[in-house]
């Protein structure tokens, strides 16, 4: 899929998913007080106090709620964010496995980037001839079109370099 149409994708995918979380919010009159019967009367609803005749949910950390955005994000593939969803969910409950397979999951989409980009980088080093020594156009190292390369050693070296560097900058974008 094209980056365009991905990225498309993404957001069309991020608004469905605004749009049903708008109707699970708290305080949507629901009339769902601590006594478990239906009067709106005695809901107060109000998210801020906790007394003792509203029950609409003041914690707004659900473990299902968290375990569906992580779903959500594994379904881009972001493997990260998806990643803490999960986390979060295992946090409030540790013993959830669902969100203990989610995590298993996300490492593997997370792998997976890395894998891509090693793979990507590789192919252009064959492609492409690797990385050219600074200065090679001012010294005149290039002969025929060809530029002195670097050795096997540094490409190695530059390969881990770049790779790290480039996933440090995606998660930074993120």
């Amino acid at each position: 899929m094209a980056p365009f149409g991905r990225w498309t994708f993404g957001v069309a995918m991020l608004l469905v998913f605004l749009l049903a979380s708008g109707t699970a919010l708290p305080g949507c009159s629901c009339g769902d007080d601590d006594d478990d019967d239906d009067s709106a009367s005695d809901d107060d609803d109000d998210d801020v106090s906790t007394d003792d005749d509203d029950d609409d949910d003041d914690d707004l950390t659900d473990v299902d709620a968290l375990i569906q955005e992580g779903k959500d994000w594994l379904a881009f593939p972001e493997g990260d964010k998806a990643r803490q969803s999960f986390m979060a969910a295992l946090e409030l409950e540790p013993d959830n496995r669902e969100a203990r397979y989610g995590v298993v999951l996300s490492d593997f989409v997370h792998s997976m980037d890395v894998y891509s980009v090693l793979t990507d980088y590789i192919l252009s080093f064959i492609e492409y001839g690797g990385p050219v020594k600074s200065g090679a156009v001012e010294s005149g190292l290039i002969e025929n079109g060809k530029a002195e390369q670097l050795p096997g050693d540094d490409f190695l070296n530059n390969l881990l370099q770049i790779v790290i560097d480039g996933l440090f900058r995606e998660r930074a974008s993120e």
